[in-house]
């Protein structure tokens, strides 16, 4: 099983990576970010990118999983896109960025919505970290 030190090569070794995606690399690497999110110049390359259901799918499909995502600018697709998988989860803590994003904070209301209907309570918010517990169902 993938620990959180080797994830990162189990995925490579295990996974079909299906995609890339267009990353904005700063001079901060604190800020760089998934690229189009904002009109900011920057240099920008393409990287690996898998689903978080292929993830879940290659690690066996485990129920009550936790996710810890800082994905920068790409949570809103990832929950869209992936409900259903993280319908599976247990505890979710996602950094949110509504600034990368045109239209701010609705972008947290839709993911917390996504979420909802998939189960889960917003838990605790600090600063742009948001937990979600699923309910006991």
């Amino acid at each position: 099983d993938p620990t959180v030190a080797n994830v990162s090569q189990w995925a490579s070794n295990n996974l079909a990576i299906p995609a890339t995606a267009l990353f904005d690399v700063k001079s901060n690497p604190h800020a760089s970010m998934l690229s189009g999110a904002t009109s900011e110049k920057s240099n920008t390359i393409e990287v690996e990118a898998t689903t978080l259901s292929a993830l879940w799918h290659g690690m066996g499909a485990p129920e009550g999983y936790t996710l810890i995502s800082d994905i920068e600018g790409a949570e809103v697709e990832m929950v869209v896109h992936d409900a259903e998988t993280l319908s599976h989860a247990g505890l979710i803590i996602i950094e949110l960025h509504p600034h990368l994003h045109t239209d701010g904070l609705q972008v947290i209301d839709r993911i917390n919505n996504t979420l909802v209907q998939a189960g889960f309570f917003l838990s605790e918010k600090t600063a742009e970290v948001y937990v979600w517990i699923k309910r006991d169902v």
